[in-house]
């Protein structure tokens, strides 16, 4: 079964975007024409505070210290097919960060 949308013109925000749903959400959604805004708290080739870390899930420390890291990967892929795609490092528990990449360039249709 196959579902067509067209996203044309339309902007994405896609948290969590590296890995799992995330990242099949922003595939399938630059798939439909929409420009993708690949945001994660990690991101390729960045160090991290293992502590600091910690704070948000066991999950952020294992993969912070793996070569999983693909984010941005996935929004090359986006480009690939067509789409546009910004990649942006996220912490969507910090309000400033939230108001910062809702408000970047390229991200907000306004």
């Amino acid at each position: 079964m196959s579902i067509l949308m067209n996203l044309e013109g339309k902007v994405a925000l896609v948290t969590g975007a590296f890995r799992g749903l995330g990242r099949a959400i922003a595939l399938a959604l630059g798939h439909a024409g929409a420009a993708v805004a690949v945001t994660d708290l990690l991101m390729e080739d960045a160090e991290y505070d293992a502590k600091a870390l910690s704070e948000y899930s066991p999950l952020a420390v294992y993969f912070s210290q793996s070569s999983e890291v693909k984010t941005l990967q996935i929004a090359q892929g986006i480009q690939v097919m067509g789409s546009k795609s910004y990649v942006m490092k996220f912490d969507i528990t910090d309000y400033e960060e939230v108001k910062r990449v809702v408000q970047a360039k390229g991200v907000s249709n306004q």
